[in-house]
């Protein structure tokens, strides 16, 4: 049996205070000393109260950090706790793979006999268990080789080894997955321990990520020493696994922020409804109050400015477009009240939605900087309000004539985008998105050949194909690369080819159409002037056929009811694993584009489709 009762374990960062502090502490009973950090003091755990019967499991999970080899070390007695009580019925073993009392001149059979009588082994039949051990880990022929000339490894693995096999009452495993990194019949025989361990003994598993044949009678999620989730197993392991892949997603510099958040959410979560669905969407519809947001809008009265948006167009023209266009039809908002702030001369994607659209280069001569320097601070996502989004802010409603921020109503990005990492994060099916969307059609499509490009020659009788291969997180440049050149060249020789980035008309060599592997994500986002997205959206609504990567831009064909053919890199053959945002929002492409169009825009896959079958796809939406 395990009981913690409020332990908290702090450790001094400077020796010579720690020592100062130590010697009043031997006389202090842990009852009167105080858990709060003192200065040079840092908390390793706090506040921690759980308790474990026998024959249970528990599981502890946490990044680097979060306090699970001091809660370990606890159970085992290798220290005591600053305060609170801690108490341990049993005998406690450490499953580990350090080395433990060796010595360079010692043999492998003198350091085997010494593990076990450490570890407690039955003393009657302790020369068979020294064998086993040798036996089991392939060191039989080197027993009696000095530690020092040992195969590397072997000493770590002994003391694995012997920790698990030696019998105890409870048992204590400090990263198991890296513990089980072994292979062949040692594998085998520590799987089989393992697996017998965790049915028939009390057993506490800290990792950082949860082996996923476990299904333990407790979950506990530490993040810097505090528990922020202690609950219902299925729900702490599943949500932990999205908090985790959540943290591939951000770049080392942002990803503790990351952390932060997503601990935040996780530490919210609800087990007030009945199943895991109903949980977590109770907890987004109700704890981010959106609902309740749009509907103090609607009741307000005043103006309203939605926006700015400033991330990925893909994200603008699925997601938060026709998020608005469902929030005005949902709550009765008239459009007259409305006005959308965007940038680089995306009015036309606004067109119906409101009474009057500003751009961001209207307001700021110094956009393109402000954009990059906000992107690398807090990523492409308007999850949160950054300053550049509160400066467009106040200067757009001045633009609207409304002098004091109190009346008028900020829509920002962040309301929709909050709750979309619900579907991202795979809390929720698609369906918690798109009931909440409203997608209709572009109508600006040129019809007078005002979408043409300016080198276009009149009277050349030859369509124009629109071609966008810009920087998207769908399509990987190094398969891209092998078959979307070739094609383009033959196309080359049946129709002009125009990039509509630069409105010009491409020429070989055709690889530069394809961004650079080490492109910014700036670039997703990136617009040059204050004509640039209107630009791009008439070339393509103009073009016979719409040829491009997956993602980004290539909305703009379906939108405009133009044919289009997009490649793509399969997400289930990335490496690592597709980050959740990028997988799911592949699939709600799908259903957005179909519950506007009745179809799924031709999409092949750049690894599998060959040359011949990507030029007659193209070929079939010029006919």
């Amino acid at each position: 049996m395990i009981k913690f009762d409020d332990v908290t374990k702090k450790y001094g960062t400077n020796i010579d205070v720690s020592r100062k502090r130590a010697m009043r502490e031997i006389v202090t009973p842990s009852r009167m000393r105080s858990s709060a950090p003192r200065l040079q003091e840092a908390i390793a755990l706090q506040d921690l109260s759980f308790d474990l019967v026998e024959g249970e499991t528990l599981l502890v999970l946490g990044f680097e950090g979060s306090g699970k080899t001091t809660l370990a070390r606890l159970i085992c007695e290798l220290t005591q706790p600053t305060t609170g009580r801690v108490v341990v019925q049993g005998k406690t073993r450490l499953v580990t793979n350090q080395t433990i009392g060796a010595t360079p001149v010692m043999r492998l059979r003198e350091y085997t006999r010494l593990l076990c009588m450490m570890l407690g082994a039955d003393s009657s039949s302790l020369p068979e268990t020294i064998e086993t051990i040798l036996n089991d880990c392939h060191l039989e022929r080197w027993k009696d080789v000095r530690v020092h000339n040992a195969p590397d490894g072997a000493v770590k693995r002994l003391g694995f080894y012997a920790s698990l096999l030696i019998d105890a009452d409870i048992y204590v495993f400090d990263k198991l997955l890296t513990l089980r990194s072994e292979s062949g019949e040692l594998r085998e025989r520590i799987d089989a321990r393992v697996h017998q361990i965790l049915e028939t003994k009390t057993a506490v598993v800290l990792t950082k990520l949860a082996p996923p044949e476990l299904l333990p009678d407790q979950v506990i999620v530490l993040h810097r020493g505090s528990s922020i989730f202690q609950g219902d197993p299925a729900l702490g392991i599943s949500a932990y696994d999205r908090l985790n892949r959540r943290t591939l997603e951000v770049d080392e510099t942002r990803k503790d922020d990351e952390i932060d958040r997503a601990a935040d959410f996780l530490a919210s979560v609800s087990e007030t409804p009945r199943d895991e669905a109903e949980r977590i969407a109770w907890d987004f519809d109700v704890s981010l109050k959106e609902n309740h947001r749009l509907q103090e809008i609607a009741d307000s009265g005043k103006p309203i400015l939605a926006g700015p948006y400033l991330g990925s167009f893909d994200t603008e023209l699925l997601l938060w477009v026709p998020f608005l266009r469902w929030a005005l039809s949902a709550f009765n908002i008239p459009r007259e009240r409305v006005t959308c702030l965007s940038r680089g001369g995306a009015e036309a994607w606004y067109e119906g939605l409101a009474d009057r659209y500003i751009d961001a280069f209207e307001l700021t001569s110094v956009y393109q900087q402000r954009y990059e320097k906000r992107v690398n601070k807090a990523g492409l996502r308007q999850i949160g309000v950054e300053p550049f989004d509160r400066l467009l802010y106040r200067r757009g409603i001045r633009n609207m004539g409304v002098t004091n921020k109190e009346e008028a109503d900020w829509l920002h990005p962040s309301l929709f985008l909050r709750l979309a990492m619900a579907a991202w994060k795979g809390e929720v099916e698609p369906s918690f998105l798109t009931n909440r969307l409203i997608m209709e059609p572009l109508s600006i499509r040129p019809d007078d050949g005002s979408g043409s490009p300016d080198q276009l020659h009149e009277g050349s009788g030859r369509p124009y194909i629109a071609v966008w291969f810009g920087l998207t997180p769908y399509l990987l440049r190094g398969e891209a690369i092998q078959i979307v050149p070739r094609v383009l060249a033959d196309l080359a020789r049946e129709a002009i080819l125009v990039d509509v980035a630069t409105g010009k008309v491409l020429e070989p060599p055709f690889e530069t159409v394809l961004p650079l592997e080490n492109a910014s994500p700036v670039e997703q986002g990136y617009v040059s002037d204050r004509e640039h997205l209107q630009r791009i959206t008439q070339i393509i609504g103009g073009a016979e056929v719409f040829f491009s990567a997956h993602g980004g831009l290539s909305y703009l064909g379906p939108l405009q009811n133009v044919p289009s053919v997009t490649v793509y890199s399969d997400p289930e053959n990335y490496r690592p694993v597709p980050k959740g945002w990028t997988a799911v929002n592949f699939k709600l492409s799908a259903l957005l584009v179909e519950s506007l169009t009745g179809s799924v825009p031709l999409a092949l896959d750049a690894a599998r489709v060959s040359g011949e079958e990507l030029l007659e796809a193209v070929r079939s939406g010029m006919s």
